[in-house]
């Protein structure tokens, strides 16, 4: 009796916990990402539907229809201080971001509305703001949708919706400089301590705001704390944003004195670059000789403007995999065309005095609205020209119209050679990067060059090139290694691909 009262309650038990719901992966995973920017903290939640061979937008997604802006429940996101989209303010708080997609164009919508499911119950007298943008057309298939926060800045950032391909942009506003303008004066008073004071300069030097502001304070940091490695090299930077160059390498080799102590192998680093950098000697030529001769180097049958090159070149990305490229720039005839392979997609593109062409896996029309949609494409195929034959044209691109090179040039250590530096901004409506072109002393061959979006900032990339090979009657680096300015992080490397 008892075994069969016992066998009773394990059956019973055992269909209780069947009976539960079976839960199984979601279709289209929720996901949360949370971003400080500023001082600003956000936190953005949606579902991540994935293309699964569908035509995304214009069908699956209709035109002109309001849009939850991921799946299942409406995206919604907040901020906990105030911030701008346009000229439209946000309070702190929660709220639900919907849109409408175009091929030509997308409206953003900012709703008070955050529990609806999808956009059933959509109301557009809840709407906060509506914000129209272009949407940019992606060389490559993103298969789940993701939101991410591009471009980020103390002041501003983009949030960006990608999906099958393409990439719509939310620029949003923050507050970020009046709310630190208000916390360094209520902590800058009579109980302040030196670390107050540094954090306050390095704030200003960070965003180029009042240099001897910023120069006062960390004087004060140093005179109440002492001299310390950090703080002498961070005014050394000051000064030289202030182009006090003199003062700047005695604190710059006080810092690294110091470095050498405790030791500290990033500011040993750090500082022994930023004093080879400023120690540069005039250059026995002018910048425009050592540029002729570099592109004779480069270019010796004068086939640039009159030529053609073609390049086939294996493209690592660390993260990101790799694509295999083939490149045909041909400034003859006026024709542009790649071939890329990544994954599983093959993607032609194709631009001329005849028009644009682009093609995915062989189909030209790929899209509903396949006009609107390749017009945006063949935009494009005008970035991806620029890019190819700006970055392979080197060095003879630099006689381009609108390039403007320093009369001056300088011998200046390169990551450990002594090379002609020659410096090149561009004309407004060209270019607004600054670029630093390093050129070997003996047969002028193009060895590295680096560029900055802000240079007091030292944000962008320097690039290290690596072999030379022959292609098209063309000498060109084998190699192209790229690197970030700030904590020279890896961003990956081009190679050209012999072909017998």
């Amino acid at each position: 009796m008892k075994k069969n009262v016992l066998f009773s309650l394990l059956l019973l038990t055992s269909a209780g916990a069947f009976s539960q719901n079976l839960k199984t992966p979601s279709v289209s995973p929720p996901a949360r990402l949370d971003q400080q920017i500023g001082l600003t903290n956000t936190t953005l939640i949606y579902s991540r539907p994935g293309v699964k061979g569908r035509k995304v937008f214009g069908e699956l997604v209709p035109f002109g229809q309001v849009w939850r802006s991921g799946a299942n429940e409406a995206t919604k996101i907040r901020f906990d201080r105030p911030v701008f989209i346009d000229i439209n303010k946000l309070d702190p708080g929660a709220y639900g971001i919907y849109s409408i997609p175009g091929a030509a164009e997308w409206t953003w919508i900012i709703s008070r509305d955050t529990a609806l499911w999808g956009d059933r119950g959509y109301n557009p007298d809840h709407d906060l703001l509506r914000f129209k943008v272009k949407p940019e057309s992606l060389g490559e298939r993103v298969e789940t949708l993701e939101f991410r926060w591009m471009n980020i800045a103390t002041e501003r950032a983009e949030l960006v919706l990608e999906w099958e391909y393409t990439r719509v942009r939310l620029p949003v506003r923050f507050y970020t400089q009046d709310q630190m303008a208000l916390l360094i004066e209520s902590h800058l008073g009579d109980q302040a301590k030196g670390q107050d004071y540094y954090q306050a300069a390095r704030y200003y030097l960070d965003n180029g705001l009042d240099g001897m502001q910023a120069l006062r304070w960390i004087n004060k940091a140093i005179e109440m704390n002492g001299e310390q490695a950090g703080m002498l090299r961070y005014k050394g930077l000051l000064e030289l944003s202030l182009k006090d160059t003199a003062s700047a390498v005695v604190s710059l080799n006080k810092s690294l004195d110091l470095a050498r102590q405790i030791p500290n192998a990033d500011y040993i680093r750090m500082n022994e670059f930023s004093l080879q950098s400023l120690s540069r000697t005039p250059a026995p030529l002018p910048a425009q000789e050592i540029l002729a001769r570099s592109i004779a180097w480069h270019d010796p049958g004068h086939k640039w403007e009159n030529g053609s090159l073609s390049l086939s070149l294996y493209e690592s990305r660390p993260g990101n995999g790799y694509r295999l490229s083939d490149i045909l720039i041909d400034n003859e005839h006026g024709v542009f065309e790649m071939t890329r392979r990544q994954e599983k997609e093959l993607i032609y593109r194709r631009s001329s005095p005849e028009g644009c062409e682009v093609m995915v896996n062989g189909a030209e029309k790929f899209f509903p609205q396949a006009e609107d949609i390749q017009t945006l494409r063949c935009k494009d195929n005008a970035r991806y020209s620029n890019y190819y034959s700006y970055l392979w044209g080197l060095p003879m691109k630099l006689k381009d119209p609108g390039a403007i090179v320093a009369p001056t040039a300088y011998v200046r250590d390169f990551y450990g050679r002594q090379l002609y530096e020659v410096h090149v901004t561009y004309a407004e409506g060209v270019g607004s990067d600054s670029w630093y072109f390093y050129f070997d002393p003996v047969n002028f061959a193009l060895s590295g060059y680096r560029f900055y979006h802000n240079e007091s900032a030292g944000d962008g990339e320097y690039i290290l090139l690596e072999g030379e090979t022959e292609v098209d009657g063309f000498r060109i680096p084998s190699k192209r290694h790229w690197y970030t300015h700030q904590g020279r992080a890896y961003l990956g490397t081009d190679e050209v691909i012999l072909k017998n």
